[in-house]
């Protein structure tokens, strides 16, 4: 008789428990645990590989980072803007998208709930040809953990004098209504135009919207004669 033997090697894996769908109106993630690590629950995805020369971190793109850094020359700057820690996308091969996604949150109605989070934006623009590109972010929502599918919310350069524009580097606040209900997911999907540039965000939150709205853009015109 003839056996044949296979031998089967078995390799380390990591799995996640399902998880429950959170209370939308409890969520804020401020990345102050003590573990440094991405929030239980969420999960980072990366969406497209780049190319060229550079870092390839695939989902390690995504960290909770700590210390002090220096984010515009001469300047050194806490890159919290709360607290000490906060969320960085790292700079990566040209190309690379990479995506933070929350834990599923439950909303009743659409539009019942904001979004908001402050964002770091840089001085960093490169010359690519005719044009001028930074790395940017895009804002996304869904019912699935998925960007494929997703509403934009908004499209961010992390440049300040670039679409939207803003007075210098710095964090600034960003804040949307969500147009979803049922189980949604929030997400941040960094894109390395040029990988020039580490990104950083703090102080994700979700919250009831309010009843009434501030106002924005107001845009001063001189009178008319009829005035």
């Amino acid at each position: 008789f003839l056996f044949r033997v296979k031998f089967w090697r078995i390799m380390p894996f990591t799995f996640k428990t399902n998880c429950d769908v959170m209370a939308s109106n409890d969520f804020r993630e401020s990345f102050e645990a003590s573990s440094n690590k991405i929030p239980e629950c969420w999960q980072v995805k990366q969406i497209a590989a780049g190319y060229g020369e550079g870092e390839d971190y695939g989902e390690e793109a995504i960290v909770v980072y700590e210390p002090k850094s220096t984010l515009e020359p001469g300047v050194v700057v806490d890159v919290a803007k709360h607290g000490n820690k906060v969320l960085m996308f790292k700079k990566s091969k040209k190309g690379t998208r990479t995506a933070i996604i929350t834990q599923a949150m439950h909303m009743d109605q659409v539009g019942m709930y904001d979004v908001s989070f402050w964002m770091y934006r840089n001085s960093k623009e490169t010359q690519v040809g005719t044009d001028l590109l930074s790395d940017d972010v895009r804002v996304l929502v869904n019912n699935t953990p998925d960007t494929i599918g997703a509403i934009e919310l908004d499209y961010i350069n992390s440049f300040y004098g670039h679409t939207p524009i803003v007075d210098g580097p710095g964090y600034y606040l960003y804040e949307y209504n969500i147009p979803l209900s049922g189980e949604v997911y929030f997400m941040i999907e960094a894109i390395s135009e040029v990988g020039e540039a580490d990104l950083f965000v703090d102080d994700i939150q979700v919250y009831p919207a309010p009843t009434c709205r501030k106002i924005k853009n107001i845009e001063m015109l001189p009178p008319t004669k009829n005035q």
